[in-house]
């Protein structure tokens, strides 16, 4: 197996040039050869000169490498920064894009040979094709609680196929009365839309199936639903995105136009046969600043049009008469690249998606509300009226540290993946489809700052640990 170290150091440069540095980096190297089954010892670099007097050019058994790192291709937040350089690197010397590589984090001082020959025969007899670095946690996260403010929230709607949706605007007598605009128009399944309490009385329904939502002066701030017969033809300041059109006295359905409120290409990110399923329809900013695909697979996959960031997503399943009784949230999480999300759910019963976004805010910043962090995987489950954490093993109260369930977090210092799979490294990983290596805490430090550097001098009685 190659193991290889991207070493690429930024504003750090002067902390690794120091005498305790250039110790750590030439200790490092001197150790990877020592572990039985590693065949090279690879460097990729963009500074060769870091590597003056801590390990000779000509030295048998390390291959420097001098490659520039892309910072928009380096996406990985378990593996070393030039982690995607180093397997380009690697790549092309070797011309074997699915074998193995080992990744090792050159920042952690504590790791020994004898570690990384654990950790080679561990994933060895795995059957993985992937493993990561993982450590037990200082502060176990069933005590934790987080803090958020509401980023964003509304409704993904899924749309009728488009002949139904004719049918539905022909029974409501609109169809025939809709401008060319609309000819791409997009109908929705039925959803929760108490009318009455909207205003809306049961004889202006019966004189027009479809309202237009308009909002009014900015001064007023209210909304109101007009007739849309009534409107038509009058001076309107702003065509509308949508319509609203009755189903019952607690449904409604939305009708949207295709006037570039809905683009219909499928993102380059999704697979072929991948089909335009729903949307957000909504005034302001973007008209449609959400939309949902589903895969050829029977997911689904929610994708933002603008960047989403590090906002957490809750998503529950919605159908006519409100949410579906048989299910909690059916997906949290991150969206990847801050665009895409895809999930899992059977489109029984189910007309759209209740959604919300969480930005986590700092401990001084104002929030809107407090959630516990939940028991991933069942380990813990918070207990209703008492607020108390119960493991799921046993059913006990965690009342102590010596019920803390098992929680470890990946951590960067070891990781082997093959040299073309970087790109699925953090979902295989997120899936647990990667082989977790436990990496005890006393020897997990991770030397990102002048702190953790006096940190491992505290520790180390010399610069000569690995």
């Amino acid at each position: 197996m190659i193991l290889v170290f991207p070493i690429y150091l930024g504003k750090q440069k002067a902390l690794w040039c120091s005498d305790a540095g250039r110790a750590i980096l030439s200790a490092r190297l001197y150790a990877a050869l020592r572990v039985e089954g590693v065949d090279q010892v690879v460097v990729v670099t963009d500074e060769p000169d870091v590597l003056h007097d801590v390990w000779p050019p000509d030295a048998a058994g390390v291959r420097c490498i001098v490659r520039e790192a892309n910072r928009e291709r380096e996406i990985s937040r378990f593996l070393p920064y030039g982690t995607r350089a180093a397997l380009d690197a690697v790549q092309a010397m070797a011309d074997e894009a699915d074998m193995p590589v080992m990744v090792a984090d050159f920042r952690c001082p504590f790791i020994t040979s004898d570690d990384v020959s654990s950790a080679q025969g561990e994933f060895a007899a795995s059957g993985r094709a992937s493993m990561v670095s993982v450590t037990a946690l200082r502060d176990n996260p069933c005590q934790l609680e987080g803090y958020y403010t509401v980023a964003d929230v509304g409704m993904v709607h899924i749309f009728e196929p488009a002949e139904s949706g004719d049918a539905v605007l022909q029974s409501a007598g609109v169809l025939a009365h809709l401008p060319a605009s609309w000819s791409g128009r997009h109908v929705t399944r039925p959803f929760p839309f108490d009318w009455a309490a909207r205003g809306i009385a049961a004889e202006s329904r019966e004189e027009s199936g479809a309202v237009l939502f308009r909002r009014s002066h900015v001064t007023d701030r209210t909304v109101e639903y007009l007739s849309y017969n009534e409107h038509q033809t009058a001076e309107i300041s702003e065509a509308p995105a949508c319509l609203w059109l009755y189903e019952s006295e607690q449904q409604a359905r939305i009708v949207a136009s295709s006037m570039g409120h809905f683009r219909q290409e499928v993102p380059p990110l999704l697979p072929a046969g991948t089909e335009l399923a729903g949307g957000c329809v909504r005034r302001g900013g973007a008209a449609v600043p959400y939309r949902l695909f589903r895969l050829p697979d029977g997911r689904w996959c929610l994708y933002a049009s603008t960047d989403m960031g590090n906002d957490r997503l809750h998503l529950v399943p919605v159908c006519g008469a409100g949410r579906r009784e048989d299910t909690s949230p059916v997906a949290e999480g991150f969206m990847e690249g801050g665009r895409s999300f895809v999930f899992e759910c059977s489109a029984d019963g189910v007309d759209g998606f209740a959604f919300w976004f969480l930005k986590e805010v700092g401990d001084q910043g104002g929030y809107d509300l407090r959630l516990d962090y939940p028991g991933e995987g069942g380990l813990w489950h918070t207990e209703k009226g008492s607020g108390r954490k119960l493991t799921l093993t046993t059913g006990e109260h965690i009342s102590g540290r010596q019920l803390f369930p098992d929680v470890y977090a990946p951590m960067s210092c070891l990781g082997i993946l093959s040299a073309c799979s970087y790109e699925t490294y953090d979902s295989e990983l997120a899936q647990g489809m990667c082989l977790g290596w436990v990496l005890p805490l006393e020897r997990s430090l991770r030397i990102a700052s002048e702190f953790d550097m006096l940190v491992f001098k505290s520790m180390s009685e010399g610069c000569n640990c690995i």
